[in-house]
């Protein structure tokens, strides 16, 4: 784990913002609404994250930021949350934001003492310091609290998109500091996350001394601009899920493939290795605890789920993902 530490309001806000709030104003009312209301943005988001990686719940972190790699992030998702530095940061983390949002609640009720909003947002907020790893969860929970259902695609496939408006559900005022500056915040997250994506599947592939190739193919990175959002930063999927599989199989762990259909009911199978680097073999049960990495897939009409799992047991997952590739 890196020992960089981040400002998190540096991490989130955008520049001007974080310049505004630490100015005095002529108008102390309206400034006092915006610091409170992005003090209140980012306390609340910082105490999601930490439930979210005490319950060891990934899907609250499931974020996406429209780059294609959802794999890559279920992976490091499921080595952070396990993380024991990453518990051990939390748990101290965990205190000064309960101290924080204690005052920032009295502030809400009137209590302003004899601190002006600026000097607040330099005092409690600004300097509230995370590390990379952190902050990479608190990306993600931030792009979960804002996807929204887009449409359904006629294979059953849901389709989503980020929702810059439900920064309300983490902090009622946030419109306060304008509709753009929202939007910006989400759009700044997104393009963080999926550069963070890339670089920590890179990092990990440098550890795992993985073939010359594969290295090279995982360190071709391109950004891609649509529209007038931040550049995303994309890699060569096929290479990418061949590490994410290589990984996988090396920690014995549980994944599953999760039909997905038009109608009915989506089946769920659980795959594992019988031993470190092995083939994954379909298993019944695993414990309810287990942490699973899953990967969707659209059965093709009139193929049974029954024939589609003796195709795979045949074949084998990896190779099934190298010739559909």
């Amino acid at each position: 784990m890196s020992t960089q530490k981040i400002s998190v309001a540096s991490a989130l806000l955008p520049p001007l913002l974080i310049e505004q709030l630490q100015m005095p104003a002529d108008n102390w009312q309206i400034c006092e609404q915006k610091m409170l209301s992005v003090s209140t943005l980012i306390v609340k988001l910082i105490r999601g994250t930490i439930l979210s990686v005490e319950r060891k719940h990934i899907r609250e972190l499931d974020a996406n930021p429209g780059d294609k790699g959802c794999q890559l992030r279920a992976v490091i998702l499921k080595e952070l949350v396990l993380s024991s530095s990453v518990k051990d940061e939390l748990t101290e983390l965990d205190k000064t934001v309960k101290s924080i949002e204690k005052i920032v609640q009295g502030r809400k009720t009137g209590a302003l003492g004899e601190v002006s909003s600026c000097t607040f947002f330099q005092k409690h907020i600004l300097p509230i310091e995370v590390s990379v790893d952190l902050l990479y969860l608190i990306y993600c929970k931030l792009l979960m609290v804002t996807k929204v259902k887009n449409n359904v695609l006629t294979n059953g496939i849901i389709v989503t998109r980020l929702d810059h408006t439900k920064l309300s559900t983490l902090s009622k005022t946030i419109r306060c500091v304008g509709n753009e500056v929202c939007k910006q915040i989400i759009d700044d997250a997104s393009a963080n996350l999926s550069e963070s994506s890339l670089t920590g599947i890179q990092s990990m592939s440098r550890k795992m001394q993985v073939s010359p190739l594969l290295l090279r193919m995982l360190l071709d990175v391109r950004k891609i601009k649509k529209g007038d959002y931040k550049p995303k930063s994309f890699g060569c999927q096929f290479y990418e899920v061949q590490m994410v599989l290589t990984r996988l199989r090396q920690q014995e762990a549980v994944i599953a493939i999760k039909t997905v259909v038009s109608e009915g009911t989506p089946q769920l199978l659980l795959l594992k290795p019988p031993a470190p680097g092995e083939e994954f073999r379909f298993v019944e049960d695993v414990p309810k605890d287990t942490l699973l990495v899953v990967f969707e897939g659209v059965l093709q009409k009139g193929l049974s789920i029954d024939a589609f799992r003796a195709k795979v047991q045949e074949i084998g997952f990896c190779k099934r993902h190298r010739s559909a590739c």
